[in-house]
């Protein structure tokens, strides 16, 4: 909760939202970045053939896994209400 001296200040509110949108792209982007790499990183494991061996098998699964972790978190952003209201700012202006 905002403090009540904050509440009808203008200036505030709008740095506050500001703060937000720049806080809602950079997870966007660094997700979206993680996620590629993780799937750099197992097509990698794959075509050197380190994928061969159980340890091989295990770091893949994990690079998969990390990569549907962090596509989800870009998905979940993308559908959440904070970028819908992003877009529509950036839309109005």
């Amino acid at each position: 909760m905002l403090d009540s001296r904050f509440r009808g200040n203008d200036a505030f509110d709008f740095r506050f939202k500001e703060k937000m949108m720049v806080e809602t792209v950079l997870l966007l982007v660094s997700s979206l970045l993680l996620g590629i790499g993780s799937l750099v990183l197992a097509g990698w494991l794959v075509i050197s053939h380190q994928f061969a061996s159980l340890d091989g098998i295990f770091l893949t699964l994990v690079c998969l896994v990390m990569a549907l972790v962090f596509f989800l978190n870009c998905g979940w952003s993308l559908r959440s209400e904070e970028f819908r209201q992003l877009m529509q700012n950036r839309s109005k202006q």
